[in-house]
């Protein structure tokens, strides 16, 4: 894919996606320095590879720093996914990190629910998500998330 492709069109040749069942996304967007910056203030983090000086001359993103993605899909994504209506608790979680971030990076991340089943009589089910490099569909980090649902009044659904 081109890289001279504008985020906006990338978005728009994928929004077919959108709305299928089980399926969170996809979400585009550029990595800034004020995502990078902010989010490693936030962690306290003083490593220079975080830094606009970073002296490899590239600014990288802390790697738990898109893991706000998956409450970006959750949010704009998760109540058009029937079984994932509700609120719930994020019990469990597994990443893999593959290639590091960076500020300007395209991004491309989406998510799907993989299975639900009863686990000690509550319901449960597994989330993955996703982001890739939105020009080149590399693969950055995965991440399989176990959430339980629970009712209203904090009930097993």
């Amino acid at each position: 894919m081109s890289k001279s492709k504008s985020i906006e069109k990338l978005a728009s040749d994928h929004s077919a996606e959108e709305g299928k069942a089980d399926v969170m996304g996809p979400l585009f967007y550029i990595v800034s320095p004020e995502q990078v910056e902010s989010f490693s203030e936030a962690i306290g983090s003083q490593n220079p590879l975080f830094t606009a000086a970073s002296p490899l001359g590239v600014q990288f993103a802390p790697p738990t720093m898109r893991l706000r993605d998956y409450a970006l899909l959750q949010r704009k994504f998760g109540g058009s996914v029937p079984s994932m209506k509700g609120a719930g608790i994020h019990t469990r979680q597994r990443t893999e990190f593959h290639s590091p971030l960076y500020v300007g990076q395209a991004v491309k991340a989406s998510g799907r629910l993989r299975a639900t089943y009863i686990e000690k009589g509550r319901q449960c089910g597994d989330i993955e998500y996703e982001m890739r490099d939105a020009y080149s569909d590399r693969l950055l980090e995965r991440h399989i998330i176990t959430y339980t649902w629970i009712g209203p009044k904090g009930e097993s659904k």
